[in-house]
């Protein structure tokens, strides 16, 4: 972090790591989609994009994780490319390209590292360095899977299905912001695949997906707009056409794509398609096509599959479910649990696992069974200012920044204690006594 004012450095800090164990991708070149998870992998996030914006008197940086090698720079090429990782503890059917984490202090030689984060990040800029808020997790591949799978990870001079997988994926490029129609939006190139992924980003720790725009034509390798590489917003006020325009400078086709946001839900936006007119490109010399890229509403994912949310205000007659299609494919309209699920999701107590995932048989962990009753008090206006100083317990540090606050909260009101003196256990699954013991302490001790 750097002191403009005073020319001064004042910290340096980390952007953590993409936990392949938790967030599902895509490491295998074979010719198929296989979005999976791999202990002791991880992804070192390397940000090509860096962006910063201001919501709620609180500024934000926003990351995009591309991942960049040093493979062209005479001894200090950390590219290994192989089945197995350096460290040698993780080996895979296909070949990835791996960051040679031997040639580096500080890394943890027991796990095997790949380039990039294939996600975009939000940090919360502290006095104590950065918050991480919200991560798109393994959206970016789980969306284009689904929208385009006879492309998915292709490259930008070759449209073979899966070529980039073992590599970094769609590679998030940059990342910008802005306004339309009062709401805030981070646009993120994508620059392998292409396109644009716009999320709503009004509420930063639970930003949501909207729209995906790509105007790339795919039945020759360069055709359309190629390889998005830089990207500039333009205000209404400040735009020609009286409308906020996205500018996407695109490297490999040499083209610019201009998109008018309507600020409108496209047609099909709940699984989160492009829209109409998204498809409509420029020429090789520049020209741009016509209005597409209108932002919708739709599902994210965010660090550990739990929202941070703006909890809105709960309704004081009957509870009536959202008419609008939820964004996950595994809860159905004829599903017992549907209507739970759209009031929760609507309310923001919880998300998916991922942009299109609900996982309704999946267990809860202790870490987000606290997050959601601390956003339901949230929503309920009661007082969640107490929190507890958790350092006692050895595994502290391994609570999930979105449940952090949550966490501390439920331990000072007592909700949910450690397993042993020292043992937090916050990503251990929530029994069913536990669950039941946790839900009586929040009836006698909050909501009474």
């Amino acid at each position: 972090m750097l002191n403009i004012a005073s020319g001064e450095f004042t910290g340096v800090y980390p952007l953590g790591f993409q936990d392949y164990s938790v967030t599902k991708v895509d490491l295998q070149k074979n010719d198929t989609i296989e979005l999976e998870n791999y202990d002791n992998v991880y992804g070192i996030k390397m940000p090509d994009g860096i962006s910063v914006t201001t919501l709620g008197g609180k500024t934000y940086l926003l990351t995009a994780n591309e991942g960049d090698s040093r493979a062209d720079w005479d001894g200090l090429d950390n590219e290994s490319e192989g089945k197995t990782s350096p460290t040698g503890n993780v080996t895979l059917d296909e070949k990835v390209v791996w960051f040679n984490a031997t040639m580096w202090d500080g890394l943890d030689t027991s796990k095997a590292y790949v380039f990039g984060g294939r996600s975009f990040s939000i940090y919360e800029v502290t006095s104590n360095g950065l918050k991480l808020v919200y991560d798109s997790g393994s959206g970016f591949e789980e969306i284009t899977a689904e929208q385009l799978p006879a492309y998915f990870n292709t490259s930008n001079d070759k449209n073979s299905v899966d070529n980039r997988s073992g590599k970094k994926g769609p590679e998030p490029e940059s990342v910008i912001t802005g306004t339309v129609n009062g709401r805030t939006y981070a646009f993120i190139a994508l620059e392998r695949i292409g396109g644009v992924m716009v999320y709503d980003i009004t509420n930063p720790a639970n930003a949501k997906f909207v729209n995906y725009i790509n105007s790339r034509e795919f039945e020759t390798a360069i055709q359309g707009d190629v390889s998005p590489e830089g990207l500039c917003f333009i205000s209404a006020a400040a735009s020609k056409t009286g409308s906020p325009l996205l500018l996407s400078a695109c490297e490999v086709s040499g083209t610019l794509a201009v998109y008018e946001l309507t600020g409108t839900v496209p047609s099909g936006s709940g699984s989160g398609n492009t829209g109409s007119g998204s498809g409509s490109t420029g020429s090789g010399s520049g020209n741009t096509g016509s209005s597409s890229g209108s932002t919708g509403s739709s599902s994210g994912s965010n660090p550990s599959t739990e929202p941070d949310t703006d909890p809105g205000t709960e309704p004081s007659q009957p509870v009536t479910p959202p008419a609008a299609a939820l964004p996950f494919t595994d809860v159905k309209s004829g599903d017992w649990f549907r209507d739970a699920v759209a009031y929760v999701y609507d309310k923001g107590m919880m998300t998916g696992t991922s942009a299109t995932t609900f996982a309704p048989d999946t267990p809860i962990t202790r870490e987000q069974m606290a997050a959601i009753l601390y956003r339901y008090a949230t929503l309920k206006g009661y007082d969640v200012s107490q929190k507890a100083d958790l350092s006692g317990y050895t595994d502290a540090g391994t609570i999930s920044a979105y449940a952090s606050d949550a966490m501390a909260w439920a331990n000072a009101q007592g909700l949910i204690t450690g397993v042993t003196n020292t043992t937090l256990a916050p990503k251990s699954s929530a029994t069913r006594a536990q669950v039941a013991t946790i839900l009586m302490r929040f009836c006698e001790t909050i909501g009474q």
